[in-house]
């Protein structure tokens, strides 16, 4: 699943070449917010080598914690009893085993591992569909503020003033699922957005890592069709 084809990545690019990408850094940096290029040596080395890397990443918080192991933690949005106790009882796991917390800053599983993380000591990377002049949704902003306090960090491919659309969560996932060595999915229906962050990472050639599912359960569905498609159970 591609987004961005080749002959764009390379016009995108030419647009923050020479002065143009000096102007831009300076004024982001007014304001806490850094910026990237695809190429860049601190570039992450996990997303530049997806089929469609973002040309730009915008950063507020600590960005060398994306050369540490990444792995993405996702799952519903309107999660289900067995998924909250998954996720508190894998991601401080995780977090034992060295690894930085990959998720999307949204309602129900991403918000939660994001918390758990911070709660066990650990670095967490949210990434995010708008520009970071905002926190969405709204009401993770005192949860965004404490991801940067605590050493995490913020990022986007997105410049200050964009606009929400359906289309920028997809494109945000394959960067979520692209930063990351696996992604586990905690769980989902079908279809949904965690599956869909699940298949790019398939694409990409990333390991798929699921919470045991339920049958008969609506947020267990995409669980049991990944891991017909080899999905791995922790």
């Amino acid at each position: 699943m591609r987004l961005i084809s080749g002959e764009d990545l390379g016009v995108q690019k030419s647009l923050f070449e020479g002065d143009a990408l000096g102007k831009l850094s300076d004024r982001y940096k007014e304001v806490g917010v850094g910026v990237m290029l695809v190429g860049d040596k601190n570039y992450p080395e996990e997303l530049g080598n997806i089929a469609d890397p973002p040309v730009c990443l915008f950063y507020k918080g600590e960005p060398s914690i994306l050369k540490d192991k990444c792995v993405a933690v996702i799952g519903s949005r309107d999660q289900s009893p067995r998924g909250i106790r998954a996720t508190k009882r894998i991601v401080p796991e995780l977090v034992k085993q060295g690894f930085v917390i990959v998720s999307g800053l949204a309602l129900g599983t991403d918000s939660q591992a994001h918390r758990v993380c911070l709660g066990c000591g650990g670095k967490t990377v949210a990434v995010m569909p708008v520009g970071l002049d905002m926190v969405y949704p709204a009401r993770h902003q005192r949860l965004a503020e404490e991801i940067v306090d605590k050493g995490g960090l913020l990022l986007s491919e997105y410049p200050f003033g964009t606009e929400i659309f359906k289309f920028r969560f997809l494109e945000r996932n394959r960067i979520v699922s692209g930063l990351s060595r696996a992604t586990l999915v905690v769980e989902a229906g079908k279809p949904s957005g965690a599956t869909a962050t699940a298949n790019f990472a398939i694409d990409q050639g990333r390991e798929v890592w699921v919470s045991r599912g339920r049958r008969g359960e609506k947020n267990s569905e995409g669980i049991l069709n990944l891991i017909e498609d080899g999905a791995r159970i922790i």
